[in-house]
C-alpha cells in the first residue's frame, strides 16, 4: 500500500509543481511596477472650494477663456499677446502648508495634457512660503475646438509641488463644475503675496 502512495506522490509532483509555477508567474506579471507605488497621490476638489494637499493648499477662483489676452508686465505697462490657439486663465490663490515650495502645473484637456504657455508671464511667484498666499493665474494656449461641451471632459487642473514627487501629493481641481467666463481679450493682473482683500 505504501508503494502505491509513493507512487501517486511522485507522479502528482511534476503537475502540483507546474501549477505553482504558473501561478507564482501570473502573479509576477501582476504586480505593480515601482512608478505607480512611487507615483504621487492625487488630492481631487471642485472649482471655488479650497484644495489641501500635502504640501500645497490652491483655491481656483474662476476660469477665463479669450483669443487675446492683455497681460499686466509691470506696475503700469501690459501686453497684448494674441495665443495660438485659445487662451485659458486659471486664477487662484496658492499658499505653502508647512515649508517654502517650487510649484508646477500643468491642464488635462479633452485627454490632453497643456503645459504653461511660455509667451505669458509667469502667474506666480517662483517660491510659495508659508503665511504668504499668492494670488495669481496659469495662462494655458488651448486648442479651441476642445473648449467644446461635448470634447472638454475632462477639464482640470494639477498642481504639485516642485522637487521629490515620489510619496507626495498632487492636486486635481475639476474646472468643469461651473460654465467658463468667455470674452474677446482677458485681462490678466500680476501676482500679488499677502492675505485676500
Amino acid at each position: 500500500m505504501s508503494e502505491v502512495l509513493a507512487g501517486m506522490a511522485r507522479r502528482a509532483r511534476l503537475p502540483i509543481t507546474a501549477i505553482l509555477v504558473a501561478a507564482a508567474a501570473l502573479l509576477w506579471h501582476h504586480l505593480p511596477v515601482p512608478t505607480r507605488i512611487y507615483a504621487p497621490f492625487d488630492v481631487h476638489g471642485a472649482l471655488g472650494n479650497p484644495v489641501r494637499g500635502h504640501s500645497l493648499a490652491v483655491t481656483v477662483t474662476g476660469v477665463r477663456v479669450a483669443p487675446k489676452g492683455k497681460f499686466a508686465m509691470g506696475k503700469f505697462t501690459s501686453s497684448t499677446k494674441s495665443a495660438a490657439g485659445t487662451w485659458m486663465i486659471v486664477d487662484a490663490t496658492m499658499s505653502a502648508l508647512s515649508s517654502s515650495e517650487f510649484s508646477s502645473a500643468d491642464l488635462m484637456l479633452g485627454g490632453n495634457t497643456y503645459q504653461l504657455s511660455l509667451s505669458a508671464p509667469p502667474g506666480f511667484g517662483v517660491r510659495v512660503d508659508p503665511g504668504l498666499p499668492q494670488h495669481g493665474h496659469w495662462a494655458f494656449d488651448v486648442a479651441p475646438e476642445l473648449l467644446q461641451p461635448s470634447t472638454a471632459k475632462p477639464l482640470q487642473l494639477r498642481v504639485w509641488s516642485g522637487g521629490e514627487e515620489r510619496l507626495n501629493s498632487r492636486i486635481v481641481i475639476n474646472l468643469d463644475t461651473r460654465p467658463l467666463e468667455r470674452a474677446d481679450v482677458v485681462t490678466v493682473k500680476s501676482y500679488e503675496v499677502g492675505p485676500a482683500e
